[in-house]
């Protein structure tokens, strides 16, 4: 359980920084766009904008099918946490109705000592049946 959970905040984590460039490089991209379109740059200067926009929209393109590909992978993981959780849940809910049914068989029983009464000893107990039909099996 605590494995999986781990991946899911590990895969969230990786996800965020992700998108986190992805925004970034769109953001650039923005900025550069906007500067070329207002003109006021020199031609040079234009020239050396729109390589490095091409190169810039590249590895944006890149990084989107990144990000996608990670919140795949966090899905994913998220269905392996819920999951066990699942799991988990069922298995303590099993427990719960064991030690239910445990409790009510231990309630057809008299713990007692062996031999005469007297203080309880764990190491010496044992399990007497109560009495059934009016019949005393002790």
């Amino acid at each position: 359980m605590a494995r999986a959970e781990h991946r899911v905040e590990s895969v969230h984590d990786r996800c965020t920084n992700t998108e986190n460039t992805r925004q970034n490089t769109a953001a650039v991209i923005q900025r550069n766009d906007t500067a070329l379109a207002s003109g006021s740059m020199q031609e040079s200067d234009a020239k050396q904008v729109q390589s490095r926009l091409a190169d810039l929209k590249s590895m944006l393109h890149s990084q989107t099918a990144e990000s996608q590909a990670c919140q795949t992978s966090e899905g994913e993981a998220s269905d392996q946490f819920n999951m066990s959780r699942s799991k988990l849940t069922e298995m303590q809910e099993r427990i719960e109705r064991l030690d239910k049914t445990l409790e009510k068989l231990s309630g057809a029983y008299s713990w007692g000592r062996h031999g005469s009464g007297g203080e309880r000893d764990p190491a010496i107990w044992c399990k007497r049946p109560l009495k059934q039909d009016n019949r005393s099996w002790m």
